[in-house]
């Protein structure tokens, strides 16, 4: 298992973070003993068994998902999600919209409500505490309603309030089906 380097540093993105499996549920919270106690009560909620070492697993799970050298420890086999940071997130975004023009506001409303959806909109971060649904809206000129709701598309870790406007974004295997760039490809 994966744990942390130092453990009074709050992890990257200033929140712990926890997806439990077996529902797809997705926590973050401000503390480890917060983010404990509502995965906890979803586990119970659920009919689940609590893992005896619970705190170990969130550890892990949060390691997997932080920049390379926040943790340390054996991998065991498992993959590591690379960890992005904002800067690099807000890199990524204004190349994307430098590059592909703007779309109607008409498709990107329809592309909100399919990023909302997708498990692919990263919301870890806390999008709307950095400023980062701000930046995004001031970036392109534009805003849609629930766009508050995005987050960072973990295919390309690019701020989403923003890419929903861009008319052309290049492909990637990595989209899943039924995601709207799939259909802009080409």
């Amino acid at each position: 298992m994966l744990k942390f380097r130092m453990s009074r540093v709050v992890p990257p993105g200033g929140v712990y973070a926890y997806v439990v499996d077996a529902t797809g549920a997705a926590f973050s919270r401000p503390t480890m003993a917060t983010l404990l106690d509502a995965v906890r009560g979803h586990l119970r909620a659920n009919g689940l068994p609590v893992p005896g070492d619970l705190a170990a697993v969130v550890e892990d799970y949060v390691c997997r998902h932080a920049p390379e050298g926040f943790c340390y420890g054996d991998a065991e086999g498992r993959p590591v999600v690379r960890g992005v940071t904002l800067p690099q997130i807000k890199a990524a975004t204004q190349r994307l919209v430098a590059a592909g023009g703007r779309t109607t506001p008409g498709e990107a409303r329809t592309r909100v409500d399919v990023c909302g959806r997708c498990a692919c909109n990263d919301r870890r971060m806390c999008p709307s505490c950095l400023g980062l649904i701000s930046w995004a809206r001031k970036l392109v000129g534009a805003s849609c309603p629930r766009d508050e709701w995005l987050g960072v598309c973990s295919v390309d870790c690019v701020a989403l309030a923003a890419k929903v406007h861009v008319a052309r974004v290049p492909g990637d295997k990595g989209y899943p089906e039924g995601c709207w760039v799939r259909k802009t490809e080409g």
